[in-house]
């Protein structure tokens, strides 16, 4: 929950991506799991099916992702990040780097180190719950 408020947070307004809060946690998501389905990815954003569809439909016309079949099972379809996406997942790095400097700015070093490695695990522990959710799928 601290992970996501703090990505809710962070004004990227400045970027002029067109996109919402939701399209840039799904651009982020698939940057930082390629390996994901678009079921999985689905769950560990907590959106719904259709509504995560519609978002990635969204992200495919303005140029963001791709999506490719896969060639085996014609049911999965893998999403990869364009160009245009990746420009844009280290612009919102970025900023969330600013941001998160923002926060620490007060913090000794080590309550700084302290904080990052606390995200760090928080991030890690929402993705083993969210793989439990699937039935320990990767």
């Amino acid at each position: 929950m601290l992970v996501k408020n703090i990505f809710y947070s962070t004004d990227t307004s400045s970027l002029n991506l067109e996109i919402n809060k939701t399209q840039e946690a799904i651009l982020m998501s698939i940057k930082d799991h390629q390996n994901k389905s678009m079921n999985e990815i689905s769950r560990f954003i907590g959106l719904e099916k259709s509504s995560y569809t519609r978002s990635v439909d969204i992200l495919v016309e303005k140029g963001f992702l791709e999506k490719e079949n896969n060639k085996i099972d014609k049911r999965k379809i893998h999403l990869s990040l364009t160009e245009k996406g990746k420009n844009a997942t280290k612009a919102i790095d970025e900023i969330m780097d600013i941001y998160l400097e923002n926060i620490c700015s007060n913090f000794t070093a080590n309550e700084k180190n302290e904080f990052i490695n606390a995200l760090h695990i928080v991030s890690q522990y929402s993705l083993k719950i969210s793989n439990n959710k699937n039935g320990g799928k990767t």
